[in-house]
C-alpha cells in the first residue's frame, strides 16, 4: 500500500513538533554537522532550469544559519571544526559549504556578513581557467531554445524530444549521462561540434558561470568566506588512477594559492558519493596536504569521523527547517541501518 506525501509529511512535522528529532540528536547527532550547498538564486527564475535544487535563496540562507544557531550549533570555519575533532571538545559546530563556485556565490557575503557567519567555497580550478566545461552548465543552455536535444558523437544518441519542461528535463539527464560515458578525446570532439552547431563556446560558457580569480581575491579578503580546492577537472576520483588523483589534488591547491595568494587546506571530492570516492582518497588528501576533505552524503559528523572523509548535508531550494532538523539527528541513517561513511573511518591518527 503506498503511502501519500500528505502523509509522510506530516509525519515528518509530528517528529518535529514533539521534538523528537532532538532526543534523536542528543544519541546520533555526533559532534556536529557540514552543510552543503551549491548555488544562489535572488529572483525567481523566468525560464526552464536543468537544476533548480541546487540554489537556495538569501532568505533560505538566513533560515539555515537562524535554525541551526536555534538548535545549539556553533557557526565555524573548517579550520575550527578540525581543531574541535582533534582535541576532543564535544560542542556542536556547523560548518557551511559551497561546492564548484558559481558567481552568484557573491550573493552570500550580505548574510554572512549581517549573520557574522564564515563559510567555505571549493573551486574546480580548470573550469575557471577555461581547460574543461561545465556540462551541465552547456547541455541547459542549448535545451533554454531548442525543442530537441542532439549529441552529435558516437556511440549512438537519437534525438531526444524537449519540447516541455518535462522532456527538457529528461533530454538533460540522459544527455549529460551520455556525455559522462564518452572518452576524453570523444569530449574534445564534442566541445568543437557544439560549437559549429550551436555557436557555443562551452569553456567561455562554463568560466563566466563561475567566480572569476578577481572576484575569488575579492571574497577572499573578507573576514567571512575561505577558499578550498575541488579538482582541476571535476573528475570522479575513484576511477582514476593515483598519480592523476594526486595531480587533480595538488594542481588545483596549487592553483588557488597562486592567484589567491592565500594556504589552500581543505578539499571537496567532486561528487564525493559511494561511486566516486574509495577509501583510497581519504589517504591521498592527507599526504596531498589537506586538513580536511568533504563528501557529498553521510550526516552529521560523528566522533568517528575521518577528517579526511567529512559527512555532510544538503540542504536546497525545496528544503524547510523541518527537513533540516531531521537530517540533522541522525535519523535518516540509523533508519537505513547504515551511516555510509563509516566506510572512511580513519585507520591512522590525523
Amino acid at each position: 500500500m503506498s503511502v501519500s506525501t500528505h502523509n509522510v509529511s506530516l509525519v515528518r512535522k509530528t517528529i518535529v513538533t514533539l521534538g523528537l528529532d532532538r532526543m534523536a540528536r542528543f544519541w546520533m547527532g555526533g559532534l556536529g554537522c557540514v552543510i552543503m550547498l551549491h548555488r544562489v538564486r535572488t529572483i525567481p527564475p523566468d525560464t526552464w532550469e536543468a537544476n533548480p535544487g541546487l540554489f537556495v535563496s538569501p532568505v533560505q540562507l538566513e533560515i539555515l544559519i537562524t535554525t541551526l544557531r536555534r538548535e545549539g550549533y556553533t557557526l565555524v570555519t573548517l579550520d575550527e571544526a578540525c581543531a574541535r575533532m582533534r582535541h576532543g571538545d564535544r560542542r556542536r559546530f556547523a560548518c557551511l559549504t559551497f561546492d564548484d563556485g558559481y558567481a552568484d556565490n557573491q550573493h552570500i557575503l550580505p548574510v554572512l556578513e549581517q549573520t557574522r557567519t564564515p563559510a567555505m567555497i571549493y573551486v574546480t580550478t580548470g573550469t575557471v581557467d577555461r581547460q574543461v566545461p561545465l556540462w551541465d552548465i552547456c547541455l541547459e543552455h542549448i535545451l533554454r531554445s531548442q525543442t530537441e536535444l542532439v549529441i552529435p558523437v558516437p556511440p549512438d544518441h537519437p534525438a531526444k524530444p524537449a519540447r516541455t519542461p518535462a522532456e527538457k528535463d529528461r533530454a538533460f539527464r540522459n544527455g549529460l549521462q551520455h556525455i559522462h560515458a564518452l572518452l576524453p578525446e570523444e569530449r574534445n570532439t564534442l566541445l568543437q561540434q557544439l560549437k559549429t552547431a550551436h555557436g557555443i563556446d562551452a569553456l567561455d560558457l562554463s568560466a563566466r558561470a563561475l567566480l572569476s580569480w578577481p572576484e575569488m581575491a575579492t571574497l577572499a579578503r573578507t573576514d567571512w568566506i575561505s577558499f578550498g580546492a575541488h579538482g582541476v577537472t571535476h573528475s570522479p576520483l575513484r576511477h582514476l588512477d593515483e598519480a592523476q588523483v594526486r595531480r587533480e589534488m595538488l594542481d588545483s591547491k596549487h592553483r588557488l594559492e597562486e592567484m589567491l595568494g592565500i594556504p589552500i587546506r581543505h578539499f571537496a571530492y567532486p561528487y564525493g558519493n559511494w561511486a566516486t570516492v574509495s577509501p583510497r582518497e581519504p589517504v591521498l588528501a592527507r599526504q596531498c596536504g589537506f586538513d580536511s576533505a568533504v563528501l557529498s552524503w553521510g550526516g552529521p559528523v560523528l566522533c568517528r569521523s575521518n577528517c579526511h572523509a567529512l559527512p555532510r548535508i544538503g540542504f536546497a531550494d525545496r528544503d524547510s527547517s523541518i527537513d533540516l532538523r531531521l537530517r540533522l539527528s541522525g535519523l535518516r541513517g540509523w533508519l537505513k541501518n547504515a551511516l555510509p561513511h563509516h566506510r572512511y573511518e580513519r585507520q591512522e591518527p590525523q
